[in-house]
């Protein structure tokens, strides 16, 4: 058979029954039987109880008995005994608990384990109760078994309907949370699609705000009002004639003194603003400070930063007094000098 199929048929190691269960010959049979014949699909590990291993096994071993016409057999070879279930479910380590048969609740609760909180029926509770029952006991109900009345049962059915409860309503909790999670992600969408397109007004703000949060929006005013009451120092400064050297903005509308003071100004305050809000509020810092370049240029071209005229006479900073023009002559008819 090997030659023919190029490897040993899934019964091979089922032949040799020794005439009475051996615990050994069982799981050495069905370890190899169950991936072969099910094409690795099942293994002693997928056997769920003592009567679904004792029907393999007697497949297998179906398989593996041949007559002496060297056919095979229909039948369990001679002296075939069923298996132990006590030591199939410790062979297999399921339906072990099952086994120790008592008519008593405690024992419902021993067998189904965990699954007994799944069942808030009685009916259902009592049948699952038997087909573990048969799976344990090798296909059949244990001896003197007595069916438990839905009485008997009535704390292990409240404790499983108290379980589906309390599972249903965290089920309810974790839609509200999904349903509110899916809420803020459309607010957040919708509001990142503001920002996106722009909104007139106080819209944008509310855009940035629901996307950037408060720090940013508060970065930006508190930079803003620090860039502008900058501007309008300077503005000041240079009208008044005590900053001469704004000529263009090339040079700049501040001394270097006051840049270097402004700057360490917004250092300070983008450093406190992150501390407390978060790094968004830098974002609002640069933003700001980007725009009052922009205010500095828009003010520069309408001569806010010209220093005043300097009256005739006047010494100015430089050290050159400003002196008059000598006015254009005037012609006098009634002078000789003129009509010569």
């Amino acid at each position: 058979m090997a030659q023919l199929k190029g490897s040993p048929p899934a019964w091979s190691a089922c032949t040799g029954y020794p005439g009475h269960f051996d615990p050994a010959h069982m799981k050495a049979c069905l370890d190899r039987f169950l991936p072969g014949y099910y094409g690795g699909r099942r293994s002693l590990q997928s056997l769920t109880g003592c009567a679904d291993a004792t029907q393999q096994y007697e497949l297998a071993l179906r398989d593996a008995t041949v007559t002496k016409e060297r056919t095979m057999s229909a039948t369990l070879p001679e002296g075939y005994q069923k298996p132990d279930c006590a030591v199939v479910a410790g062979m297999i380590g399921k339906g072990s608990a099952c086994l120790n048969y008592a008519a008593t609740p405690a024992h419902v609760q021993q067998c189904l384990g965990a699954d007994a909180l799944r069942l808030p029926d009685c009916s259902l509770m009592r049948q699952a109760y038997e087909t573990s029952l048969r799976q344990a006991y090798g296909g059949g109900l244990p001896p003197g078994y007595a069916a438990l009345t839905c009485d008997q049962l009535g704390d292990l059915v409240g404790q499983a309907k108290a379980a589906q409860a309390k599972i249903r309503a965290e089920q309810a909790a974790r839609q509200q949370q999904m349903a509110e999670e899916a809420r803020r992600r459309r607010e957040n969408a919708r509001n990142l699609g503001g920002l996106s397109f722009g909104l007139a007004g106080g819209g944008l703000i509310a855009g940035i705000w629901g996307y950037l949060g408060a720090a940013f929006v508060w970065g930006l005013i508190v930079h803003c009002a620090v860039v502008i009451a900058s501007l309008l120092y300077a503005s000041r400064q240079a009208r008044s004639g005590r900053w001469v050297h704004v000529v263009s903005m090339l040079s700049g509308v501040f001394t270097r003194a006051f840049s270097l003071t402004m700057m360490g100004v917004h250092a300070a305050l983008i450093a406190i603003g992150i501390a407390l809000m978060g790094w968004p509020w830098a974002v609002g810092a640069v933003i700001a400070i980007i725009l009052g370049k922009v205010v500095a240029v828009a003010m520069w071209m309408f001569g806010m930063f010209r220093n005043p005229p300097v009256a005739v006479g006047k010494v100015e900073r430089g050290g050159t007094v400003v002196r008059p023009e000598p006015p254009p002559p005037v012609h006098d008819p009634n002078r000789t000098e003129d009509w010569q």
